[in-house]
């Protein structure tokens, strides 16, 4: 039962942080560029273009280096699938304890390069949240069961 309550408030004030604290940039630029986004520094390393078995890429390789100097590649790309002639955007998304780093990479006009960089803290929290409150159903429902 309190693992239950735990993790639903664990939720709650992971989700409340999330929405307080996400924040976004739009980068535009060519290869070689940099902006400063929240501790980051957000640099565009290169773009490569590539064939997949059905589909062509677009890929965008950002570099974004904290104040330690860590540096977090992110790849996201756009494909075109040939037979349907549809494109989607594939996001490159990182995974810390506190917060989750994700592109998205919109444009490439020529060497001019649109994306969207985001920052999300406390996702891990919210599915740490999710699994103590599934867990304290089943507690509770095998006990229920048991008794």
């Amino acid at each position: 039962m309190i693992l239950g309550h735990f993790g639903f408030a664990l939720i709650s004030f992971s989700i409340t942080m999330n929405a307080l604290l996400q924040s976004e940039m739009d980068f535009t630029g060519r290869v070689g560029t940099s902006k400063t986004f929240n501790e980051f520094k957000v640099t565009l390393q290169n773009v490569k273009f590539a064939q997949g078995k059905n589909y062509y890429r677009q890929i965008a390789e950002f570099w974004l280096e904290d104040h330690s100097r860590n540096v977090t590649i992110l790849k996201p790309e756009n494909r075109l699938y040939i037979v349907e002639k549809s494109l989607s955007q594939e996001s490159d998304i990182y995974s810390y304890l506190l917060y989750d780093l994700y592109a998205v990479l919109s444009n490439i006009d020529g060497d001019i390069i649109h994306a969207k960089i985001y920052y999300k803290p406390m996702m891990s929290f919210i599915w740490l949240g999710i699994i103590l409150t599934a867990s304290g159903f089943f507690i509770a429902l095998i006990r229920k069961n048991s008794s």
